[in-house]
């Protein structure tokens, strides 16, 4: 928000510039009636820098709604696709607000309040499981919107990767390495997730039907890995490998599997999705989600909205394998696994 509109805000609430700051961004640690006060007046001057001066220049904003999570930023995923957004607005001619949503502030009015404060066009959102419940509340508001991995039932158009048709190839390709006891490893309450699996269950289990996959589901990425890790080193019979549909986790389980002594490709394979080479280093085998291109592509797809007014259809993105050196084909070798209780037992101190 511009120093100017804040100063005047705080004047009219008898507070300071840096509380009216810290309420506009969902900090806690104010007076109820504070609250309620400062943005009531945001509201107010809202509405009034929203109508058309005589003369004006069009303001040409797209706000990008964010969920705050610790160390999201950092994220493959939300770095490669914010830049894809940044540099696609910038070469259209619009500016990008980045509107971070956490628990206080996820909820409908605060982001019409953001809307209608920033003047802005239409709304970029990205899908992820903190935000659906959102995403469909806001579906009805009277503003050009496009989702990102959304997998909505409702009428925002949308751009994704065919996360069921990645899921299927996943499957296809260890099949096809003669792996036949696997585990996958997903974030629950994630559609794209959900949606990767059930491709990756559908084509695994018409060709092995009496193979079970064992599933290990995590909140967030920032879970402990210690049980699943532990349940795979211990048991009788372990999974040859593991598909990952994110790659923050994928890095986590290498790493852990790696410090227990659990050599991959040898001793089990990891097969992982990802946004942009950042499992290189590891080389570790994914199928690589064009994220910057759809990110570029939601821009567009906004721009259209925006100008035009009218239905545009959704854009699907293709997956691209990027075959590495973490799986192993079982074709023509015999394979005995020899890691058992390699993992160090969790002991309890008194």
């Amino acid at each position: 928000m511009a120093r100017n509109n804040v100063q005047k805000i705080a004047e009219k609430a008898g507070v300071s510039i840096a509380t009216v700051s810290r309420i506009l961004n969902g900090k806690l640690g104010h007076a109820p009636e504070t609250i309620r006060r400062v943005q009531a007046l945001a509201r107010e001057l809202a509405e009034e820098t929203s109508k058309p001066q005589k003369n004006s220049v069009p303001c040409s904003a797209i706000g990008v709604v964010v969920y705050q999570y610790p160390d999201f930023i950092c994220n493959a995923y939300v770095s490669f696709l914010l830049d894809g957004i940044v540099s696609a607005a910038n070469a259209l001619g619009y500016s990008s607000m980045i509107i971070t949503l956490s628990e206080n502030t996820c909820n409908p009015e605060y982001l019409r309040n953001m809307v209608a404060f920033y003047r802005l066009q239409g709304l970029i959102i990205p899908g992820n499981h903190y935000l659906y419940k959102l995403l469909n509340e806001i579906s009805r508001y009277d503003i050009p919107m496009v989702g990102i991995n959304a997998v909505l039932q409702n009428s925002i158009p949308e751009v994704r990767a065919d996360a069921l048709r990645k899921g299927e190839e996943a499957a296809s390709y260890l099949l096809h390495h003669r792996h036949r006891r696997v585990g996958l490893v997903s974030i629950s309450g994630d559609s794209d997730h959900e949606h990767f699996c059930a491709g990756f269950r559908r084509i695994f289990q018409k060709s092995a039907p009496e193979e079970k996959i064992q599933h290990w589901l995590f909140h967030d990425i920032n879970e402990s890995i210690f049980g699943a890790l532990n349940s795979i080193a211990t048991s009788a019979a372990p999974p040859t490998a593991l598909v990952f549909a994110n790659s923050q986790l994928a890095r986590r389980f290498y790493l852990g599997l790696r410090g227990s002594n659990i050599q991959i490709p040898e001793d089990i394979s990891i097969l992982s999705c990802e946004e942009h080479g950042e499992l290189l280093d590891l080389g570790i085998t994914t199928l690589a989600q064009p994220t910057q291109q759809m990110g570029k592509a939601a821009v567009k797809l906004l721009v259209k909205c925006i100008q035009s007014r009218e239905k545009v259809e959704d854009e699907v993105f293709i997956c691209t394998f990027k075959e590495r050196s973490s799986v192993r084909n079982l074709n023509t070798e015999s394979f005995h696994f020899h890691y058992r209780n390699k993992f160090p037992q969790r002991t309890s101190t008194k």
